[in-house]
């Protein structure tokens, strides 16, 4: 099985973004979180959302939990301060 490339995993958050109407917050964000390893990718997430409801979803995930551990140094804090605009 092939890596995908940057573009791709773009192209996917693009997609479970776009399904969440079908899926839920939280399901769509399990399939995100997957690829949010580096500070492009999640810049570009954080910029895509425009619905409030990945707040919570968000806030509640392990994602969240290890950034807020600082594992995830290179996730600026304006990123995710953008989901409280």
């Amino acid at each position: 099985m092939t890596e995908l490339k940057f573009f791709e995993k773009l192209d996917l958050i693009d997609v479970y973004i776009n399904s969440v109407d079908k899926v839920g917050h939280e399901k769509a964000f399990k399939k995100i979180e997957t690829y949010l390893e580096s500070p492009a990718i999640c810049r570009y997430f954080f910029e895509e959302i425009t619905d409030k409801e990945w707040v919570n979803v968000v806030l509640n995930s392990e994602f969240f939990k290890v950034y807020r551990t600082k594992k995830l140094l290179f996730l600026e804090d304006y990123q995710l301060d953008r989901l409280f605009c």
